[in-house]
């Protein structure tokens, strides 16, 4: 049985139309910021909250790594795929666009959103 959208009165199979689900429905999610601690005088790395010991990566691949690991993907968002420039934009900042591609209900879905990386010494 078919019915009708409450929201934009498109014909839906139920409840709303697969549009206005996708409207209202937050699928990812990018934070304001990112940050990333580095201890000055030994190089130790604070991250997620816990200090390690410093290792081979760069500065490039702890931000890119920090900028992923700070989204966040609705639990019904599948195969999320994740594209990701690095651009530096000064001495310790970096802004990580990213892509990000993946199913929703069945739809395919292509976003994008800007994350500013600080690295504090």
């Amino acid at each position: 049985m078919q019915s009708i959208c409450p929201k934009c009165g498109q014909p839906t199979e139920q409840g709303l139309c697969l549009q206005c689900t996708q409207d209202a429905t937050k699928l990812f999610q990018c934070p304001d910021q990112v940050e990333i601690v580095l201890c000055s005088i030994c190089g130790a790395r604070q991250i997620k909250g816990k200090w390690q010991i410093p290792d081979e990566r760069s500065i490039e691949e702890l931000s890119s790594q920090a900028a992923v690991n700070s989204l966040w993907f609705h639990k019904d968002f599948a195969k999320p795929d994740i594209g990701l420039n690095l651009k530096k934009v000064g001495a310790t900042r970096y802004l990580a666009e990213i892509e990000i591609t993946g199913n929703f209900e069945g739809q395919e879905i292509a976003e994008h959103c800007e994350i500013p990386v600080r690295i504090k010494l």
